[in-house]
């Protein structure tokens, strides 16, 4: 009876010590997948958008099929066509509005590097290259703080 009872409770504890460690290498193998994520999350917070992009190609072609037999896998792999299509129309977004800057600003950018020009070469400009028209403390600028590159040093 006493060693049935103790052959019992052993059987108990190994199956115990088998879900544990099936546990843990179950943990273990999803860890880097749950890590990547993370990564892309936090780059696409900060406009990075190449990055992201590395990020998630190697989600979906190396960690997630590691992985496949979990829901959560599956739901993920779901949800990289979205993931995706949100960083092109954000990087889209960021880089017209770049581009719409830069137009904005061409002609006094233009202007001020005919001035530039002029100072450093003693040419005589005409009336048209003048740049009286424009605010005093944007002639002291340059191009940089005219215009945001950092739209273009994110990708």
């Amino acid at each position: 009876d006493l060693l049935t009872q103790k052959g019992d409770e052993l059987i108990l504890l190994r199956t115990i010590q088998r879900n544990l460690a099936r546990t843990t290498e179950a943990l273990t193998s999803c860890q880097p997948v749950l890590d990547q994520y993370s990564k892309l999350q936090e780059q696409m917070k900060n406009k990075r958008f190449y990055p992201a992009l590395k990020s998630l190609e190697q989600l979906e072609h190396t960690l997630l099929p590691r992985v496949s037999q979990y829901s959560f896998a599956k739901v993920m792999h779901a949800r990289i066509p979205k993931l995706r299509e949100s960083i092109k129309m954000a990087s889209r977004a960021e880089l017209t509005d770049f581009l719409e800057l830069a137009r904005d600003k061409s002609e006094l950018i233009g202007k001020l590097a005919m001035e530039q020009t002029r100072q450093r070469s003693n040419i005589k400009l005409p009336p048209e290259f003048h740049l009286e028209h424009f605010a005093a403390e944007d002639l002291d600028k340059s191009v940089q703080d005219i215009v945001d590159f950092s739209p273009v040093y994110r990708c």
